[in-house]
């Protein structure tokens, strides 16, 4: 494993597995779609019980400083 590309320092890598960026993409884009479809229910139908969900909704897709908003 220490030979393998895209290895960490010390040539040891826990996952075998190197993100897609077209894929994150997408399931940003469909994760968008779907809070955004929650916003529009919670003010259309006046559904306040979505109000949890949206906004964690919208916290899990926000940067926070704990990334620092580095996501590489």
């Amino acid at each position: 494993m220490a030979g393998e590309g895209g290895a960490y320092e010390g040539g040891f890598k826990l996952y075998r597995y190197d993100p897609n960026l077209a894929a994150n993409i997408v399931f940003i884009v469909l994760f968008a779609a779907a809070t955004a479809g929650h916003i529009f229910l919670l003010v259309r139908k006046k559904v306040w019980y979505f109000i949890p969900f949206v906004l964690g909704c919208t916290c899990k897709s926000s940067p926070n400083a704990s990334t620092g908003g580095d996501f590489s």
